[in-house]
C-alpha cells in the first residue's frame, strides 16, 4: 500500500468521526458542529498543501492553487462534506479529498498550471436540513432568491436566513456572491457512483455524460382529527389512506411506461398528532421524482398533481402542494468529456460512459460553466446508508484520472 492509499483512508476515516450519530452512520447536517469540524479539517489540509483558503457567506470553501497567469479562467474541482441522516462516509468526501490529493500529485510532479486550480467544498449538497439540495452551488449560480432565505426552513422552524445569521454569516451577501462564468473554464467532480452499474460490469471508472434532475415536492393533506374508536368508517375524513394512495401512485406512475428512466420516492412522512388511537388531522409527505428527460419528468409531475386532486376530492380532504425544487437535467461538457476519455486510455483504465441518477453540484454548476463528472464504483450499489463503501483501490484510480485530466486542461 503506497502513501496515497494511506492518506486517502486516513482522510476518509478521520472525516467520518465528525458525526452526530456515532456507530450509526455519518450524519453531518450543514451548519452543524459536525459540519464545522469537517470543514475545519479540510481547510487545515488545504493550507498544509499551500492553497489559499477563502469562504463565502453560504459556507462554500475554496482552496486556490495559483497558476502562472491569474488572469486566465480557473479550473475547479471538488464536492461536498455534509452527509444525510445515517449516511455513509464516502458520498461527497471522495470528491473533496480526491481533489486535494490530485493537486498534491501534480505538485509532487513539479506541474505548474497556467491557470488557478480551485478546490471547492460546496455547502449543503444534501437536502436533509432545508428540503433543497445544493445550496452552495445554487448560491454561486444565482438560483437563490431573497424570499428563499425565509421560506426554506429546517425541522425546528429555523429559516435559512436565521441559521446563517446564527453562524455569523450575512444572508444578503449570499444573493450577490455569484460565480463569473467568464472566469471559470471548467468544473470536474469526482464522486462515488451510488449505484451498482460499474461494479456489475467490472469497470473501475464511469465518465458521466448527463445527470438526472430531481423535483422535490412537499404535499400536505388535511382531514378531520377524531377518535379512532367512536368514529364510524363512513363518517371519517382520514388523510392517511389518501397518503397511502399517493405513495402507491408515485410507484405506479414511475413504472407505467411514461418514462423509462424516471424514479420516484416518498422518503419522509409526518403524521399529526401521531397517536395510535387518533384519526390523523394532517399528513405531510415528501415526493422526489427524477429523470434525465425533463419533458417526461414534467409529464409525471402533472399527472401526479392531477391524481392527488382527484384522491383528495373523492375523500373530501383539503391539500397543499409545494414544489421546493424543480431542476432540469444536465448535459456534461463534450470537449472535456473527450479529454477525460483520453486520459483514461493513457492510464489504461477501462471506463463506461453513463448517466448519473443522483444529482450533484455539477448539475447545478453546469448551468453557468462547463462541467463534468468522474465516477468510481460503489460496493453493492449502496449509498446514503452506513454500509456505503468504495474500495481505496478504485478511489485512487479516480484520483489519478482526475489529476491527469487537471494537468491536461490547465497546461
Amino acid at each position: 500500500m503506497n502513501f496515497l492509499h494511506l492518506r486517502v483512508e486516513e482522510h476518509i476515516n478521520h472525516l467520518a468521526t465528525f458525526t452526530s450519530t456515532p456507530g450509526h452512520g455519518v450524519t453531518r447536517l450543514v451548519y452543524s458542529e459536525e459540519d464545522r469540524q469537517a470543514k475545519s479539517y479540510i481547510k487545515q489540509e488545504m493550507r498544509k498543501l499551500g492553497l489559499d483558503v477563502e469562504e463565502d457567506e453560504i459556507g462554500n470553501i475554496m482552496g486556490i492553487w495559483h497558476g502562472k497567469n491569474p488572469e486566465l479562467p480557473q479550473v475547479w474541482t471538488g464536492s461536498h462534506v455534509d452527509a444525510p441522516l445515517h449516511g455513509g462516509k464516502y458520498d461527497g468526501v471522495v470528491g473533496v479529498i480526491g481533489g486535494l490529493e490530485a493537486i498534491r500529485i501534480l505538485k509532487e510532479r513539479g506541474v505548474q498550471p497556467k491557470c488557478d486550480v480551485v478546490l471547492a467544498v460546496f455547502s449543503s449538497e444534501e437536502p436533509t436540513r432545508f428540503g433543497v439540495g445544493c445550496l452552495g452551488s445554487r448560491a454561486l449560480t444565482g438560483m437563490i432568491r431573497e424570499e428563499d432565505l425565509d421560506r426554506w426552513c429546517d425541522d425546528h422552524g429555523q429559516s435559512l436566513r436565521q441559521v446563517l445569521e446564527s453562524n455569523g454569516k450575512q444572508p444578503e451577501k449570499v444573493l450577490r456572491q455569484q460565480i463569473n462564468p467568464a472566469k471559470v473554464k471548467q468544473f470536474i467532480e469526482l464522486h462515488i457512483e451510488q449505484g451498482d452499474v460499474l461494479e456489475n460490469k467490472g469497470i473501475p471508472i464511469g465518465i458521466v455524460d448527463r445527470i438526472a434532475a430531481p423535483s422535490e415536492i412537499q404535499l400536505t393533506i388535511w382531514g378531520e382529527q377524531r377518535h379512532a374508536g367512536s368514529t364510524p368508517m363512513d363518517l371519517r375524513k382520514d388523510p392517511m389512506p389518501a397518503a397511502a394512495e399517493v405513495i402507491l401512485l408515485v410507484e405506479r406512475l414511475n413504472t407505467s411506461g411514461i418514462s423509462s428512466s424516471s424514479v420516484g420516492t416518498v422518503g419522509k412522512l409526518h403524521v399529526t398528532p401521531g397517536a395510535s388511537n387518533v384519526i390523523p388531522g394532517m399528513v405531510e409527505l415528501t415526493v422526489d421524482i427524477r429523470d434525465v428527460d425533463k419533458a417526461k419528468k414534467d409529464e409525471l409531475i402533472m399527472e401526479l398533481e392531477k391524481s392527488v386532486n382527484d384522491i383528495c376530492e373523492r375523500r373530501d380532504l383539503s391539500w397543499k402542494w409545494k414544489i421546493n425544487g424543480n431542476d432540469s437535467p444536465a448535459v456534461m461538457d463534450v470537449e472535456t468529456l473527450h479529454v477525460i476519455k483520453q486520459c483514461a486510455k493513457e492510464l489504461n483504465y477501462p471506463y463506461l460512459l453513463m448517466p448519473s441518477g443522483a444529482y450533484h453540484d455539477a448539475m447545478i454548476l453546469s448551468r453557468k460553466v462547463p462541467s463534468n463528472m468522474i465516477f468510481v464504483p460503489s460496493q453493492d450499489g449502496i449509498s446514503h446508508a452506513p454500509e456505503e463503501f468504495t474500495s481505496t483501490f478504485y478511489i485512487v484510480k479516480g484520483i489519478e484520472l482526475l489529476a491527469l485530466t487537471l494537468q491536461k486542461i490547465t497546461a
